[in-house]
């Protein structure tokens, strides 16, 4: 878990931008574009709940920027947060990733606040100069609703390998802008890809609907599906996982719960077994002067995990050692 304090939120007509500075140089958190945090704050003395956000800014930056749309609880509130705020950040996770040994053409399709992870990406291949062609492909309804609109344009100058169109479903063609009315479909990617739509990798973020139709067309025209990067199907699509349905965020959580519960319920478990106690067997041996004598045995032993000591008691029923086995589990949530 580290520990940054708020910069700055600004509003923009759209999205907000919130940018954390790390409280010291031990506290920087070090990712590849495209990979997610969670975050949370301490306001009036209690904690908030960790909600997962994309890092739009480049990972050279010791500053950590998350852009969003304010129309949650959440988010609303981080709208609020004043500068020197304290904020918790945990990661980096996920695997939206540019590979540069395997992505050698890239095509980038985005709808919404799914253009977040590819600004982190662009960004970063602006400042090193990266030699892998992109193309980005951003759905929106209107030109006035494209997010860091002006920023993207600038990249393409800065490195003429980018590229970058964006698609709105009300307005008018304008070519100067890259701005052209339509939609993402498959007659578009046709003419992008010259038909062939081999050779590219293809990062798909957006609504659920939107990743689920760009996938359809894709796997339609013969899209290997390793060459099909999307947050619900990560890379690891290449290592043969899939999980139909469940998100990243969804995933580390339900993993990090039943890692907790495994746990736990193992140091009970091995509680009641050295707390039970051993019964002994008790004999009884007649005796040609007497009605009977009783003796006793006791076989049993007290163990722990660096000794093992043996008591032969004189009573039927052995009395095992109290020693405190039992240790506090220790979580990794925070």
């Amino acid at each position: 878990m580290k520990k940054f304090r708020v910069k700055s939120v600004e509003r923009h007509n759209n999205h907000l931008l919130l940018t954390l500075t790390p409280k010291s140089d031990s506290q920087r958190l070090s990712f590849w574009p495209g990979q997610y945090a969670t975050i949370g704050y301490k306001r009036n003395g209690q904690r908030s709940p960790m909600r997962c956000f994309s890092m739009v800014n480049s990972p050279s930056n010791a500053e950590l920027q998350f852009a969003m749309w304010p129309d949650g609880q959440f988010t609303s509130q981080l709208a609020n947060l004043a500068p020197g705020t304290e904020m918790r950040v945990q990661g980096p996770f996920g695997e939206f990733v540019i590979d540069s040994q395997y992505d050698k053409n890239i095509i980038m399709l985005a709808a919404g606040i799914g253009i977040t992870p590819f600004i982190s990406m662009l960004r970063y291949a602006a400042e090193i100069n990266s030699q892998v062609p992109i193309m980005l492909i951003y759905a929106c309804r209107k030109a006035d609703d494209i997010p860091f609109y002006d920023e993207i344009r600038r990249l393409q100058t800065l490195n003429p390998k980018i590229r970058a169109i964006f698609v709105v479903s009300q307005g008018e063609n304008n070519p100067d802008k890259g701005i052209f009315k339509g939609r993402i479909n498959e007659g578009l990617l046709q003419k992008i890809t010259n038909q062939s739509f081999q050779g590219y990798t293809y990062f798909i973020c957006g609504p659920k609907s939107f990743m689920q139709g760009q996938q359809s067309i894709l796997e339609k025209n013969s899209v290997d599906e390793n060459r099909i990067v999307s947050e619900s199907f990560t890379q690891g699509k290449k290592l043969g996982w899939k999980f139909s349905g469940m998100s990243i965020p969804s995933l580390t959580y339900t993993a990090t719960a039943l890692t907790f519960a495994i746990g736990f319920v193992g140091i009970m478990v091995m509680d009641l077994i050295r707390y039970t106690p051993k019964n002994t067997a008790t004999i009884t041996t007649p005796n040609s002067n007497s009605t009977s004598n009783s003796a006793s045995t006791d076989d049993s032993s007290n163990s722990s995990s660096s000794s093992a000591n043996t008591t032969t008691p004189t009573t039927t029923q052995s009395t095992p050692t109290q020693q405190n086995y039992y240790q506090t589990p220790v979580s990794s949530v925070s």
